[in-house]
């Protein structure tokens, strides 16, 4: 007679706050252990035994503990899997763990954001979870030659904003250049770690800031010179650099990505220069 399978629900909820059954609370864990015993000849009492299964897909246990934070409709899942064995039964098992993590090195958000944390969660409620996601860029890395050369069209924004302090612009000079600083520390993240690390989002939330500084402060002095008044050469580049910037969203991985951004750092550069070129010839007549 074939044995009945036997399975063993075990909740256990620390602590359950939800205004719905959708939401969880944002410091909250929940944890859901199925065990489901291989069946055998004997009684269901007697010991289960090992299930005989592909060499290299047997284990003893499978873990699987999904972190979710929730942020109005938004939800975001990072998976972590381990495998390892069961001294109290032979048989197969699964363990689910589904909350709130309070930290740590796997989790989307851990102390690497200090004080920032509630931007980046704000960040990414407003977008979905997109905002502060970016591409995986393997095979490059910054000891490669393509690496490399990514990294150094930075140096745009840091010719840009040196030429525009040396002729007195200090604001907008320095905010270029720092923005060009940020960008290649971002960059240079985004090559080591790879994907999904916290370091490469924390720096991708500083570029955000660094860069929309720059960019507000160049459109200021856009609307003082008068948008007639703007140069030609100016509205093409910034049009251009928006079309790279795009195509680096569509093709977000690799050398596309790196090709693409490339020409947005070379471009957008240009632009904020002869912005600023613009300003500095309209304040000094």
């Amino acid at each position: 007679m074939r044995a009945s399978l036997n399975l063993i629900l075990v909740v256990a909820i620390p602590r359950f706050e939800a205004a719905h059954s959708s939401a969880f609370s944002t410091r909250n864990r929940s944890l859901a252990s199925f065990v489901v015993p291989s069946s055998s000849s004997s009684s269901s009492s007697a010991a289960p035994t090992r299930r005989k299964l592909h060499p290299r897909r047997q284990v003893d246990r499978f873990w699987c503990e999904c972190d979710i934070r929730t942020s109005s409709s938004r939800t975001v899942m990072t998976r972590y899997l381990s495998e390892g064995g069961d001294t109290e039964n032979e048989g197969n098992a699964i363990g689910v763990g589904i909350g709130q993590g309070d930290g740590g090195g796997s989790s989307r958000y851990d102390d690497t954001f200090g004080p920032l944390l509630p931007i980046a969660e704000a960040v990414d409620a407003a977008t979905g979870g997109w905002g502060l996601s970016y591409a995986d860029l393997h095979p490059a890395s910054p000891q490669t030659p393509v690496g490399r050369a990514f990294l150094a069209t930075n140096f745009f924004y840091a010719a840009a904003g040196i030429w525009l302090m040396s002729h007195g612009d200090w604001v907008y000079g320095g905010l270029t250049e720092i923005a060009g600083v940020v960008s290649f520390v971002y960059h240079y993240t985004q090559l080591e770690f790879g994907k999904d690390r916290s370091e490469v989002r924390l720096a991708l939330l500083i570029d955000y800031v660094c860069a929309g500084m720059a960019l507000i402060t160049g459109g200021v002095y856009m609307v003082q010179a008068g948008i007639t008044h703007v140069p030609l050469e100016a509205s093409a580049s910034a049009v251009g650099a928006m079309v790279c910037l795009s195509l680096c969203w569509v093709w977000e991985f690799g050398y596309p990505y790196i090709f693409w951004h490339s020409l947005w750092h070379l471009l957008s550069a240009y632009t904020g220069y002869v912005v600023g070129l613009e300003h500095l010839s309209n304040i000094t007549g």
